[in-house]
């Protein structure tokens, strides 16, 4: 489901436009949860803007669900690796084709925000509306 963010003039408290905000919101985790920082700078200093509110949750949401889905792939690979070595392998290729899907999924998100769409993911964007 898409919705149309109101126009909205200025900055938020950030001190950034809410597209641009919004487009933060959904940066890929993929160093250090690089993009869990931005998500949680919305939550804590932006309280009006209900719809940037919503791209923080779900961004965080989106970032924290692909970080623990790695976790349990690299557990995984290590268990296919101990039965045998060809099995990791093709457990880390897994992996690899998630973190892809993972990552063209956030740049969707990313472009859906910077055009002032609220995109709501199915499970994930109805907890991150009610959050919001």
């Amino acid at each position: 489901m898409s919705q149309s963010m109101p126009p909205s003039s200025g900055r938020t408290s950030l001190g950034v436009a809410p597209n641009v905000a919004a487009l933060l919101t959904y940066i890929p985790s993929v160093c250090c949860a690089i993009g869990l920082l931005p998500c949680i700078a919305v939550l804590v200093m932006e309280k009006e803007n209900r719809s940037l509110r919503f791209h923080a949750f779900q961004g965080l949401l989106v970032n924290v669900g692909a970080s623990a889905l790695s976790l349990v792939f690299w557990l995984l690979i290590k268990i296919l690796q101990m039965i045998a070595g060809v099995f990791g392998f093709l457990g880390l290729l897994m992996l690899l084709i998630l973190l892809l899907a993972v990552t063209g999924l956030q740049i969707l998100l990313m472009i859906k925000a910077y055009q002032g769409e609220e995109f709501e993911l199915p499970f994930v964007g109805e907890i991150a509306r009610k959050q919001s």
